[in-house]
């Protein structure tokens, strides 16, 4: 017996296997995480998996996405450059202030995103 197939994605149109994960429910994933100091897999699938630059997250994301980003500096690019920026996405939200332990937005303690 063999198994049917998945469809390619979920009912908001978002693909269903991002960065080698299968979500099967509905609707997919939660935020994609950033945090500098993560140690996990640098997939951006929690906390501990998060990913450690934030250009890496945007370039995941898709419209519909939210970003969290727990407290850190987070530069575009590794040369440091002064002229080098971010590149965001049109309908991908991006929060900080996390501390990087929260299971919703509303525990993080809000503050804004400053370059640095």
């Amino acid at each position: 017996m063999s198994s049917p197939a998945l469809p390619a994605t979920d009912l908001d149109g978002r693909a269903r296997i991002r960065n080698g994960v299968v979500d099967l429910g509905a609707y997919e994933y939660g935020p994609l995480y950033v945090n500098a100091s993560a140690t996990g897999l640098d997939n951006g699938t929690s906390w501990t998996d998060a990913y450690t630059q934030l250009q890496d997250a945007l370039s995941a994301a898709i419209s519909g996405d939210e970003i969290w980003v727990a407290q850190g500096t987070y530069k575009p690019g590794d040369s440091g450059a002064t002229t080098a920026t971010f590149t965001l996405k049109d309908g991908v939200a991006i929060y900080g202030g996390f501390a990087g332990t929260e299971t919703s937005r509303s525990a993080r303690d809000g503050r804004p995103i400053r370059p640095s």
